[in-house]
């Protein structure tokens, strides 16, 4: 990546605090250098969490031309394995540790990073622009990448950087994790305009966190959607978090209730809410809605960021409903499954069938309808199982929807004082033999904090 292959006039600044311990661009340089001694095109396996040996080891394989495949640290020890075999790594980085039988590795630490290094030779055509691996499926997949360019992550960050008006001066936390696309996107803006990027192990339900951003001065605040749902509940006073001056939210639907709240709430304290749409197959960013547009266009995803455009079906209607495509150098390379994938070279050609389904209008902004895969048949008639979580979702936010065929399944984990399978019947003529209803402690979450469909499904659809 350009953002970390050419030195800058800025390379002394402030880029790492860690506890009491502020490390520059230089500094963390200086460190991760000392892990490779080459720069050959070889797989990096790194264990992610919240720690400086993460941020350390990543930025020193982008800067030796080694392609990081960022996983989650705490995935079961046979999805863990799985990822081994499939791609045989190079290295195996963790700040920890593995308590891993892996006979074809040596230990080769260096100070508090843990590195494995394979003794096994292992004959792999790594395609020369690819840079990147990132897992698609969360802790209960199977090891499939994404494959993602130098040219998809430089274009994507300079246009994140360009709408959030990202300069040295500000200053993010850590509360996504770096593993997941959009939690790594933070840290590109970081990167790229040489800012300060705070490290903190407390989450959004811990008071702590709101001690760091005040300690620290932290200007920016990036969440998914159960964050917001959390800080709706806790009412948070911003007065006393003065510094914070940018919000983003994105990594799926907020209701849109929740979205006038904080366009409001953040309003009245001088902060500037974006909520942001995208993929991990566009490095991640699609769309973006910003505070100037929030009131006229209430519910939509906002409209394409800078470097790319916005169409919709198989006939790319710049106007009108359908499957959204959205095109740009920020599109991925395409998809791997294990080490003779990675020779393949630029399979999407810039142009990304998203799967969601969109209206999108004449000044280029676009409203989420659902997903292509979130469609059940009940009785013969398609339903869409995104519009149903979403007309409930203003009353009830804490619903989830899952299904198969004839089976909708409502699932919620607040107290609810009303017959919702009554209220779904009625309101969409369905029977109420087709209509379940679970109570549960929690909506279980994957590791990127997205509601975890997948699991539901398994568990309440079989």
């Amino acid at each position: 990546m350009l953002l970390l292959s050419q030195p800058s006039k800025l390379d002394d600044n402030p880029f790492i605090v860690h506890g009491n311990t502020t490390y520059t661009y230089n500094d963390i340089f200086k460190l991760g250098d000392s892990l490779f001694d080459n720069n050959k095109k070889e797989i990096v396996l790194i264990l992610c969490d919240k720690d400086i040996e993460t941020i350390v080891s990543y930025v020193a394989a982008i800067r030796h031309n080694k392609v990081p495949l960022l996983v989650d640290k705490n995935y079961k020890p046979g999805l863990l394995i799985s990822f081994i075999k499939n791609y045989q790594p190079k290295y195996i980085i963790t700040g920890t540790n593995l308590d891993l039988e892996l006979l074809e590795y040596n230990s080769n630490s260096n100070s508090d990073i843990v590195m494995l290094q394979r003794n096994v030779a292992v004959s792999a055509d790594i395609f020369d622009k690819l840079a990147l691996l990132i897992p698609t499926s969360g802790s209960t997949g199977d090891p499939k990448c994404v494959r993602i360019s130098a040219q998809n992550i430089d274009s994507c960050t300079e246009s994140i950087c360009d709408y959030l008006d990202f300069d040295q001066n500000r200053v993010s936390i850590s509360l996504l994790p770096i593993h997941y696309s959009y939690g790594l996107s933070v840290l590109h803006n970081t990167i790229y305009s040489r800012a300060k990027y705070v490290i903190s192990k407390h989450t959004i339900l811990e008071k702590e966190i709101w001690n760091d951003i005040e300690k620290h001065q932290v200007t920016d605040f990036s969440g998914v959607p159960f964050t917001m749902k959390i800080l709706k509940r806790l009412k948070i006073d911003y007065y006393k978090a003065r510094s914070l001056k940018y919000v983003t939210q994105a990594g799926g639907y907020l209701p849109e209730s929740f979205s006038n709240y904080f366009y409001e709430e953040f309003g009245n304290h001088d902060i500037k809410y974006f909520t942001m749409y995208g993929q991990t197959e566009a490095s991640p960013r699609i769309s973006y809605l910003s505070p100037n547009d929030s009131e006229s266009r209430r519910g939509s995803a906002g409209r394409a960021i800078s470097c790319g455009k916005l169409s919709v079906g198989i006939d790319r209607k710049i106007v009108g409903i359908g499957e959204l495509v959205y095109e740009g150098p920020n599109v991925s390379l395409g998809y791997a499954e294990d080490i003779a994938d990675l020779s393949k070279g630029d399979e999407f050609k810039g142009i990304l069938f998203t799967g969601d389904i969109v209206e999108l209008d004449e000044d280029g902004f676009i409203k989420i309808v659902g997903r292509k895969k979130r469609f059940i048949k009940i009785n013969g008639t398609s339903v869409n199982l995104d519009k149903i979580e979403k007309d409930l979702g203003d009353a009830f936010p804490g619903v989830v929807v899952v299904g198969k065929d004839d089976k909708l399944v409502l699932i919620f984990s607040e107290v609810i004082d009303i017959d919702l399978r009554k209220i779904v019947t009625e309101k969409y003529g369905f029977n109420k033999t087709n209509v379940k209803v679970f109570n549960v402690d929690c909506i279980p979450l994957n590791s990127s904090g997205k509601t975890d469909y997948k699991l539901l499904n398994e568990q309440y659809c079989g």
